[in-house]
């Protein structure tokens, strides 16, 4: 069975594929082809480029670098926002460390206190200044 190459492009033109087509068994000579596609070999196409057939003959293109996205900057109220998420965070596992404490008998250390009454003031929106959190205290009794 004889074979014939042709090159197929998409609905637009743009080169797609070669693909071997055969010889019809009923009519001999005749291939059976695709839709979309041309037996003219379309010309080497250098990377970032396309090859697109039109008007019975291939032209090759430069496909175009597209221009990366432009991502804003946070706004002001965004930065507060995320602010007051991680203080209502932070508070969360402040209350678990509060309890531990509590659990054992002992008093809050004063430290501990104004860490939590510091991500208070943040959370409820009293405090927005605050750019950052408050430094977390790195002393907590022993066995909590």
């Amino acid at each position: 069975m004889n074979t014939k190459t042709v090159y197929i492009y998409d609905k637009n033109g743009v080169f797609v594929e070669s693909y071997m087509c055969q010889e019809s068994p009923l009519e001999p000579g005749i291939f059976i082809t695709p839709e979309n596609s041309t037996p003219i070999e379309p010309p080497l196409i250098p990377i970032g480029s396309a090859a697109v057939f039109s008007n019975g003959e291939w032209s090759v293109f430069s496909i175009p670098t597209p221009t990366p996205p432009v991502i804003a900057p946070p706004t002001p109220a965004e930065l507060q926002a995320e602010l007051v998420a991680s203080a209502g965070i932070a508070m969360a596992k402040l209350d678990v460390s509060i309890s531990r404490i509590l659990r054992k008998g002992i008093a809050v250390p004063a430290d501990i206190n104004a860490y939590g009454d510091a991500l208070r003031e943040i959370f409820i929106g009293k405090d927005t200044t605050s750019t950052t959190l408050p430094a977390a205290p790195t002393d907590y009794p022993a066995g909590t």
